[in-house]
């Protein structure tokens, strides 16, 4: 992520708190298992968490960023923030790979 991305994410997150947003920027939240159904079956992640793969990854929240970027850990509560336009225009195994690395990241929070 750029410099650029990383002001114009820190002003964006700041948008999002007012009570009114008038630029109508919005991130979409959510668990990680409702956006990657089917991650905790496979056999890499289940070799990283092993039995505790379900539980850590129906705990994981993700972000969905309009900014465009890859993906990084949330330093400030461990949640996984994607770039909608990574996930659209990315290498699928590229994707694939980061998404496992990161899962395992945002677990030491």
């Amino acid at each position: 992520m750029t410099a650029l991305e990383r002001v114009m994410l820190r002003i964006q997150r700041k948008l999002c708190k007012l009570p009114l947003n008038p630029l109508n920027i919005s991130n979409t939240q959510g668990k990680f298992l409702e956006y990657f159904k089917g991650f905790d079956k496979v056999e890499a992640v289940r070799g990283i968490f092993g039995e505790k793969t379900f539980d850590v990854l129906s705990n994981l929240k993700v972000e969905f960023t309009w900014i465009k970027g890859y993906m990084y850990v949330d330093g400030s509560d461990g949640h996984l923030v994607i770039s909608k336009a990574y996930l659209q225009n990315g290498d699928k195994t590229d994707i694939y790979l980061n998404v496992i690395n990161l899962t395992k990241r945002a677990n030491c929070f």
